[in-house]
């Protein structure tokens, strides 16, 4: 009966019930699943681990960088066993990361067991922990960024990653931004991204029911990188605010991009914290790309697809079957939800969750071959493609 019933369980069934015939973005997070969402995008007190919950023991499976955990020396794959002396065998599954934070300044003992060590104990003292989004790699001569969802210090710890790895011997040849299976977060933040290499222009364009939900965000002069190509990598995971980042700098002919068609979630929640710990986070807008076209449904296409390639193709030969002006063309004429028209564009690359090699290897060639590069940049312009094209562009019958 609802006199019987946690009050937790009411909230659920009662605000479930709201948004059921919403969109399918628009939903209730219940307190557990709010906090771990509210971790990720504004970060959290604690000792800066992520874990994999076993039956008696917690898999490190990463130590973010310069956080306690990692400063107190604990690494990859070391399994907690115990938490202020109790046994984790001890302590529900879905309660162990509540416990692992805590107020900042506080200190948390731990049980550690790790492969070829006497099991040992270490005491670290929580603090501030903002997950990592941004990691700088190197495939060969090849440096990549891979921004892996959009927090609150995203825009910032690329700024900074690409100043330090300008630094380097040799500089940058480059930036190829690896977007793949990144499924968004704060549309802000990719706004702020979009600025650092867009001199002038419209980065993205909301429209919505209510007239205050209609906003346009403006480039503001961002200089970093100018000159160097850019090259983006996506996927069909690649979601929301990454589509929104991938459509701003094809638009501007800012950078060519490499995979398959993305995931298409164009659309902008409002987000409202409620008094049980809760979270009703309801569809607000849909974004459209600078072009025009509606991203909701769609999402951004390569203008070099890889989808269906085989894992051994070559990039040369990938790169003479891209993406056809018409095609291009096509896509930025669409404009309202049309979920018919837009299965017929997405069928021309259609969507991979995969992030093969094939696809580094294009940017490799892209970043290193300026006329190819070029070329690549925006197959929606006859105009910069001569009869010196290196590839043949041709329309998809």
């Amino acid at each position: 009966s609802l006199t019987s019933a946690e009050p937790d369980v009411l909230y659920t069934a009662i605000m479930d019930g709201v948004t059921e015939t919403l969109d399918g973005y628009s939903r209730y997070e219940p307190p557990k699943r709010a906090v771990e969402s509210r971790a990720r995008r504004e970060g959290y007190a604690g000792i800066g681990v992520t874990i994999r919950n076993e039956e008696t023991a917690t898999i490190i499976q990463d130590v973010i960088p310069n956080a306690p955990a990692a400063n107190a020396g604990l690494q990859k794959d070391d399994a907690i066993t115990h938490l202020e002396g109790v046994p984790l065998a001890s302590i529900p599954r879905e309660d162990r990361a509540e416990q692992l934070r805590g107020r900042v300044g506080t200190i948390v003992t731990l049980g550690i067991s790790r492969k070829d060590t006497a099991p040992f104990s270490v005491q670290i003292k929580r603090a501030e922990v903002i997950l990592a989004t941004v990691y700088f790699e190197t495939d060969k001569d090849l440096p990549r960024f891979r921004v892996t969802g959009f927090n609150r210090t995203t825009a910032d710890d690329l700024a900074k990653a690409i100043a330090k790895a300008e630094k380097r011997p040799g500089g940058l040849p480059g930036i190829v931004l690896d977007l793949r299976s990144n499924p968004g977060g704060y549309l802000t933040q990719a706004v702020e991204i979009a600025d650092l290499f867009l001199n002038e222009g419209v980065v993205v364009s909301t429209r919505g029911r209510h007239p205050s939900s209609s906003i346009s965000y403006e480039a503001r002069g961002g200089r970093l990188a100018e000159g160097k190509p850019m090259v983006l990598l996506l996927n069909g995971r690649s979601a929301s605010a990454s589509e929104l980042l991938a459509a701003a700098l094809i638009d501007a002919g800012r950078a060519a991009a490499v995979g398959t068609v993305s995931y298409g979630k164009g659309s902008i929640q409002n987000l409202e914290n409620l008094v049980n710990g809760g979270e009703l986070i309801v569809t607000w807008s849909r974004m459209h790309a600078p072009s025009g076209y509606l991203l909701d449904g769609l999402g951004v296409r390569p203008t070099i697809c890889t989808a269906n390639a085989a894992a051994n193709a070559q990039p040369a030969a990938v790169l003479r079957k891209a993406t056809q002006p018409g095609i291009a063309t096509d896509w930025r004429a669409y404009k309202a939800p049309n979920k018919t028209m837009a299965e017929s564009l997405r069928a021309s690359c259609p969507k991979s969750d995969e992030s093969p090699d094939l696809d580094i290897e294009i940017a490799r060639t892209l970043i290193y071959n300026r006329r190819a590069y070029q070329t690549a940049l925006s197959p929606a312009s006859p105009a910069r493609h001569s009869a010196q094209s290196p590839f043949q562009w041709r329309r998809a019958g």
